[in-house]
């Protein structure tokens, strides 16, 4: 009879400490499970959001570097893409592969590519300006840690009869302290 009263007991004990067990294992998944509900819902961000904080950091470039109006237009890729293949229309008669005229309208398309390749990997999307006598594209951008970035590139004439698009144009860069990108735009 002891022994069926410690059998009883033990198992009674083994039930108790089971349902024990996987009360706490529920429990725990579902307070996880409410944490990252609100983790994500603390997280979630509209277009809006991201629309605003990009605009911010661009408002903040132009104020940290000013840019002259009166010789520069802001303009975007496909704006520039457009005014080259207009450069090259109403420049030049000859579009052979040889021409230095059909090189011309292509320089900010390569100084512009070339520029955002080096850029830091979670830089912004540049603000683009074009000098009225499309000589010169400036290039604003922030960096992941906060610096502005003005690279000027300036178109020079090729000298000889060899052209090579990438000496076509010469690349400053300038750079300035600036607030932190906001969490929204960091890369993660």
């Amino acid at each position: 009879m002891k022994k069926s009263i410690t059998r009883i007991l033990f198992l009674a004990f083994v039930v108790v400490t089971s349902l024990s067990f996987a009360v706490f294992a529920y429990s725990n998944q579902a307070s996880t499970s409410d944490k990252e509900q609100s983790d994500t819902q603390s997280v979630s961000v509209t277009q809006e959001d991201i629309e605003d904080a990009i605009e911010l950091v661009n408002q903040e470039i132009r104020d940290t570097v000013p840019v002259d109006s009166s010789q520069f237009s802001e303009t975007t890729l496909s704006e520039l893409s457009g005014n080259g293949r207009a450069y090259l229309r109403s420049n030049s008669t000859d579009l052979s592969s040889t021409s230095v005229e059909s090189f011309k309208g292509n320089w900010m398309a390569t100084a512009y590519m070339q520029i955002q390749e080096e850029a830091p990997v979670g830089s912004t999307y540049p603000l683009v300006y074009i000098s009225d006598d499309q000589k010169t594209m400036m290039m604003l951008y922030k960096n992941p840690d906060g610096s502005i970035v003005k690279k000027v590139a300036t178109y020079q004439e090729p000298k000889g009869q060899v052209i090579d698009l990438y000496q076509m144009y010469r690349i400053s860069e300038t750079e300035f302290s600036g607030e932190q990108l906001p969490e929204i735009m960091k890369v993660q």
